[in-house]
């Protein structure tokens, strides 16, 4: 076979690969499961076919190559080049941080010593426990505090109103939303946040490891029922936000990566702050291995807000990385 004819079934290969995850995503176990894989691997296999091709051509070839690279950074990996925005003169702003505390099982020191460095005006904490709380108010004196089951809310402006949604009707039972929401008084004005943490994959992810190497559990019922779960949740978040009376900040864990069609088709439509004003690839799990390759923890706000700024965290209090971003609104 031709070099040409052998690096278009590549270049093929790939676009497939990202229009599976794009398209199917969560609504085929298969590709489901794949959006929650490291794809640098992709990359890796188009370092190796080009080397030749550097080395001894024919370089033209090369052109597909970078085609291919492209598609995966930009929309597999999610690669952002946008960069911090000019703040608006005037415009009153504040700093948003979420955090997935992991119930504090890493290190409550490194977590606490991290945020509070971030100079946070509001936190959001997922996943997190008493002692994670006491901490955390301790390191942020003055700040009015919230709690909601594994929810932890923090503002040095002050909280009303929150409101623990209903339980979600799924089969023959009830599910927790995974979410609060309260109104903060800000110089913004009045904010509806929403601090959020649809349930983990990972056990749907088990079982399809389990069935790829042919063994351990192969039930495709909990893996659809944890998907549809996880849609019903967004979907719940995306319901409330919309009815809200003040402009919208929702943050948390969202267990939904960068090509997930669930959270395109509940949470697409308000503004992601990495995406609008990030760097970089953005990701913030999984913490303590080789490398984190997902970006699930996310920052979204409504059309009267803007973003200006956006980073992670770098030190390792939780197997998250917390996220913050600056955000203002403008003059209309």
């Amino acid at each position: 076979r031709s070099p040409s004819r052998g690096l278009g079934d590549v270049y093929k290969r790939q676009v497939l690969y990202w229009a599976a995850l794009r398209f199917l995503g969560e609504d085929f176990w298969i590709s489901g499961a794949l959006l929650y894989a490291p794809h640098l691997i992709l990359l890796l296999v188009l370092g190796v076919v080009a080397l030749p091709l550097l080395l001894f051509g024919p370089r033209r070839l090369l052109l597909v190559q970078a085609g291919a690279a492209a598609l995966v950074l930009f929309e597999v990996m999610g690669l952002v080049l946008s960069g911090p925005a000019p703040q608006t003169p005037g415009a009153p702003r504040m700093r948003v941080l979420t955090f997935n505390a992991g119930s504090g099982r890493r290190s409550v020191a490194e977590l606490v010593r991290e945020l509070a460095a971030a100079q946070p005006d509001l936190v959001l904490l997922q996943e997190s426990e008493p002692h994670v709380n006491d901490a955390v108010a301790a390191a942020l004196p003055g700040f009015h505090t919230l709690t909601s089951t594994q929810f932890f809310i923090a503002s040095e402006y002050p909280l009303s109103d929150l409101v623990e949604p209903p339980k979600i009707p799924l089969g023959d039972a009830e599910r927790s939303p995974r979410f609060v929401r309260v109104t903060v008084d800000t110089p913004l004005g009045k904010l509806d946040v929403f601090n959020i943490h649809p349930i983990s994959p990972r056990d749907a992810l088990e079982a399809v490891r389990g069935a790829v190497r042919g063994g351990g559990s192969d039930d495709r019922a909990d893996i659809s029922s944890n998907t549809e779960l996880r849609r019903r949740q967004a979907q719940a978040i995306a319901q409330m936000a919309r009815a809200s009376a003040h402009p919208v900040v929702i943050a948390g864990d969202t267990n939904l990566p960068q090509l997930s069609r669930i959270f395109a088709d509940s949470l697409g439509q308000w503004q992601d702050a990495f995406a609008a004003v990030g760097r970089g690839f953005g990701y913030t799990f999984p913490v303590g291995r080789r490398f984190a390759w997902m970006r699930i923890d996310r920052i979204l706000a409504g059309p009267e807000l803007r973003f200006l700024r956006v980073g992670t965290g770098a030190q390792r209090g939780s197997d998250h990385y917390l996220l913050w971003a600056d955000v203002e609104r403008p003059p209309r």
